[in-house]
């Protein structure tokens, strides 16, 4: 299934949007492993990922990061679906 997500949120140049979740197309909550954002403009991201039939409730959240390498807010979950 198709999972659509959209966030409006400022970043400032070098910051990135990255989304990671309890199912493995997401990253299996591994912080390294978080998928990356689109960015469309300077408030609104996007990712579209496949998510599995059958895969249970989905759980994810949203990880700002200022480098490839630092982390730098992880966030609360702010997000939940079931499919």
């Amino acid at each position: 299934m198709k999972v659509n997500l959209y966030v409006r949120f400022s970043t400032r140049y070098g910051q990135s949007l990255f989304v990671t979740g309890n199912v493995a197309e997401l990253g299996s909550d591994v912080l390294a492993d978080a998928v990356p954002m689109q960015f469309f403009n300077e408030e609104l991201w996007a990712l579209s990922v496949e998510i599995p039939a059958g895969s249970g409730a989905v759980k994810y959240r949203y990880v700002l990061r200022e480098t490839e390498v630092n982390v730098i807010v992880t966030g609360k979950q702010i997000g939940r679906a079931s499919w």
